[in-house]
């Protein structure tokens, strides 16, 4: 097997690796996840970022829309993951609007804090820790 590297599309530009692709970010409106956003678009993606926080979003939208490129057809969608039907909800108007996904980052995550040996089972186990993506896109 042979490795090939990728020459990424300079910032901007509309016809990078990714171009004509729909990408699904998760978490996507701060930190990492709008560094991945914005790398997806600017390699061609049409990105959709969902986030719990709905004004989060529209500014992570505004910025990858005012780069330019493929990040003028940048999309956002209020979603919780830790509530099924929020993300079935984002998950079906994203694909009412988008037609498809193509790539999924699933950057949101839950955060259960505490001391390692003083948390309860629940807190190792529990549904909440499995991405909800997975479904839908399996299906």
């Amino acid at each position: 097997m042979t490795m090939e590297q990728t020459t990424p599309a300079p910032a901007g530009a509309a016809g990078g690796e990714f171009a004509g692709q729909v990408a699904f970010v998760t978490g996507g409106a701060t930190g990492i996840g709008f560094g991945v956003a914005r790398l997806l678009a600017s390699r061609g993606a049409t990105v959709a970022i969902f986030n719990r926080n709905v004004e989060r979003g529209a500014v992570a939208v505004a910025r990858l829309r005012a780069a330019g490129g493929a990040g003028g057809a940048a999309r956002s969608w209020g979603c919780d993951i830790a509530d099924s039907a929020s993300v079935q909800a984002a998950f079906d108007a994203a694909i009412e609007s988008l037609g498809r996904v193509d790539v999924l980052v699933n950057n949101a995550g839950l955060t259960r804090d505490g001391v390692f040996l003083r948390m309860s089972e629940e807190q190792w186990s529990g549904d909440r820790h499995e991405p909800r993506w997975r479904v839908p896109l399996l299906e």
